[in-house]
């Protein structure tokens, strides 16, 4: 086996050992020494391409091997282990979590200006009563509609007070011990996110070190992933067009190829995408004209769309077919739709109304009189009810005689 590095490694070190000896030696000693974060040459770093060593091609990085990553890690920590030890939380704890387990929404997202050195990431995992022992932690994310609460706290956090960019550990189902761990991107100035105060350390004195507290930090589902997954865990409710409409159908279809329950409310299309601006629903499934001004504007996240190609209103949105689900081809674009904030007091209400309403026995039994049922169960029994619905209707209109008006 050769050990011998590449002529690539050789030109890696050269660069980081470079940029050590002429950037950082000769002005480190006062930021250590007045424990200051050295924000100028991290800045400075970030135009060799260091900070993204490990961020593919594709979305702005170096994509370095290993063995090329841990020599420019090396060569920063020969002149100064604070500058070394930034880069390579950035870097191995923040950066490449995102870049290994990542969406490809979250990477399009984080990972450019993150590789560019616009953006320091930090990465939240120990806490002040677990450690090595993971497992203990006892920050919390809790499903509350179409989002997740962050509630606890972080220590010893690398790069905590300066990060833009946070991937958060906490813990989304006790019941599976260490397997219900889930990680959570933040970013700086989200409301109840907070960095504490440095750290005196005995070394190290120029590394941002700090705790990280969370104060019901919001977090709105990324994609349809997270949104389903929310609605396994917390009663959701979309808004859409009437039953039998394109908007509607296609969320019926999700849920059944998803197994979840969530509740339709009908609405018009522009008011569809009303209902979740106001928090009356947490979704809002509609055609594109009246929910791309919104989106646009930064009041609603474009979850997906139901075509078998991309909006090009919404070229950035991917389409069912390409996060998981099958069959979605539809000829017109239809979007799913969150609002950034929502209230779920309204939204339980809401639903729980419905519910009531519609399984109360003189309201049944009405139904029953036009023909209609009301199927309180599964997404694929509601399936199944509105094609005999069809087939019923259908036969009857071509058995009258009628024609088309």
């Amino acid at each position: 086996m050769d050990f011998a590095l590449t002529p690539e490694q050789e030109a890696i070190r050269e660069l980081a050992r470079d940029f050590a000896v002429r950037e950082v030696a000769p002005v480190i000693r006062r930021f250590d020494e007045a424990h200051e974060f050295p924000a100028d040459i991290l800045t400075r770093l970030g135009t060799t391409g260091l900070l993204g060593a490990l961020v593919p091609e594709e979305y702005g990085g170096a994509g370095l091997d290993y063995v090329s990553y841990a020599l420019a890690v090396e060569e920063l920590n020969r002149v100064d282990a604070s500058v070394g030890i930034t880069m390579w939380a950035h870097n191995s704890l923040c950066t490449n979590h995102i870049t290994l387990f990542g969406s490809k929404e979250q990477k399009a997202a984080y990972l450019p200006r993150l590789a560019r050195g616009e953006s320091l990431g930090a990465w939240g995992l120990t806490e002040p009563g677990s450690g090595s022992d993971a497992a203990a932690m006892k920050t919390r994310a809790v499903a509350d509609g179409g989002r997740f609460i962050l509630n606890g706290s972080k220590a010893f956090i690398t790069n905590a007070g300066v990060a833009e960019v946070m991937v958060v550990m906490a813990v989304t189902d006790p019941a599976r011990g260490s397997k219900g761990i889930s990680a959570f991107v933040l970013e700086k100035g989200m409301a109840g996110l907070s960095a504490g105060r440095p750290y005196r350390k005995l070394g190290l004195h120029a590394s941002n070190t700090a705790e990280l507290a969370f104060d019901n930090v919001a977090v709105p589902a990324a994609n349809l992933k997270e949104l389903i997954e929310l609605a396994r865990r917390s009663p959701l409710s979309y808004a859409s067009s009437g039953i039998g409409t394109t908007t509607h159908l296609s969320m019926e279809r999700i849920k059944q190829q998803a197994k979840v329950e969530i509740t339709h409310v009908p609405y018009q299309p522009a008011q569809a995408v009303g209902a979740a601006l106001a928090g009356h629903t947490q979704i809002s499934s509609t055609s594109m004209p009246p929910a791309v001004p919104q989106v646009r504007g930064g009041r609603l996240r474009a979850i997906a769309v139901t075509s078998a190609q991309r909006s090009p209103a919404l070229p950035e949105v991917p389409t069912l077919n390409e996060q998981g689900l099958s069959g979605f081809d539809d000829l017109t674009w239809t979007g799913f739709f969150v609002p950034a904030g929502m209230s779920q007091d309204l939204v339980n209400r809401l639903n729980s109304e419905i519910s009531r309403a519609l399984l109360a026995p003189d309201v049944h039994e009405r139904l029953v009189q036009f023909g209609l049922e009301w199927n309180p169960n599964t997404s694929g029994e509601f399936a199944e009810f509105l094609r005999s619905e069809i087939e019923k209707w259908s036969r009857a209109v071509k058995e009258s005689g009628a024609k088309a008006d």
